[in-house]
């Protein structure tokens, strides 16, 4: 294969990758919105959290259950990994930027979350030395993290981190770090639907042992409530997960979370295009950084990777 044909290659693995994460980025942004609603229906942070991820792993496990056993399949000096990115990584991700979401405001939450980027890129190329690092990538990181800000504080929303969510908020970041760093190296292993699957079913399991059968039982929910849970957990989990996935295999993990910045975006347009908004200057100014970030990245080709397939 000559160089040209590797870097076009690059490119549309880079390409597919950024396409998938926008997708992703796009249901996780539009869900936010929809579980401050949920909230403000007196649904609770933690049902919400448990059912989006065990009823994920019940759809995903009955598929493979049924299509490809071989997916459960992993080595057992991989299982205390894959434990420590599904409590931490998974369901901590989830439990603190909902609570940050139910506690302070959408924006607040995914300002913070969004801080992650910065962490997974000083781990990854300063820790683990599994990047490198390189002015283009400071310069995406530092333009995103700057569009973010900018397009949340033009909403004019409350940053304000009241009670516990001065906790939650900053968790949020950190064990959302955790998600991408530890879904990129399991995926280097295993094809993204057994780690998808291990996973959400650790999770799912971590949810029961805090929030057991009975107690979700007596909370009464019917046959309406839980369609609504049902709904949300594929929109909000397993479809942008699974699009997660396929960015991860072709990205490299810093990008991956730089790229993800386009959340408050999303958010921002939903707004202007659902209620009609007015979208204010900061908020085009951050809307601008975001996307020269991601569009850098892309032109460059940085962050590319090619992926072997797994079976």
């Amino acid at each position: 294969m000559t160089s040209g044909a590797s870097a076009t290659d690059g490119h549309g693995h880079a390409l597919k990758g950024t396409l998938a994460m926008v997708a992703a980025v796009i249901l996780w942004g539009g869900s936010a919105g929809l579980a401050k609603y949920l909230f403000q229906r007196d649904y609770s942070p933690l049902i919400i959290t448990q059912t989006r991820t065990s009823i994920a792993f019940v759809l995903l496990g009955t598929w493979f259950a049924w299509r490809d056993r071989s997916v459960f399949r992993v080595a057992r000096r991989d299982i205390l990994r894959l434990l420590f990115v599904g409590v931490v990584g998974l369901a901590f991700t989830n439990f603190t930027y909902y609570y940050t979401v139910s506690e302070a405001s959408v924006a607040a939450a995914i300002l913070i979350q969004y801080t992650a980027p910065a962490l997974v890129m000083v781990y990854m190329v300063l820790v683990a030395r599994e990047e490198r690092g390189s002015p283009i990538k400071v310069g995406a990181l530092g333009l995103a993290m700057l569009g973010c800000y900018l397009a949340v504080k033009g909403e004019g929303a409350s940053l304000a981190l009241p009670g516990w969510s001065l906790v939650s908020g900053p968790a949020t970041a950190i064990c959302f770090a955790v998600m991408i760093v530890g879904s990129k190296q399991l995926l280097r292993i295993y094809s993204q639907w057994t780690v998808l699957t291990y996973l959400f079913g650790i999770a799912a399991a971590f949810w029961l042992c805090v929030h057991p059968p009975w107690a979700v039982l007596a909370e009464g929910y019917t046959a309406p409530d839980w369609g609504v849970f049902l709904v949300f957990s594929i929109v909000s989990v397993l479809v942008p997960y699974i699009l997660f996935a396929v960015s991860l295999r072709r990205l490299d993990a810093t990008t991956v979370g730089i790229v993800g910045t386009l959340e408050p975006i999303v958010a921002i347009v939903a707004a202007w295009l659902l209620v009609g908004e007015r979208l204010t200057a900061m908020q085009y100014a951050g809307a601008a950084a975001i996307l020269a970030a991601v569009l850098i990245l892309q032109l460059r080709g940085s962050g590319a990777e090619i992926p072997e397939e797994h079976a």
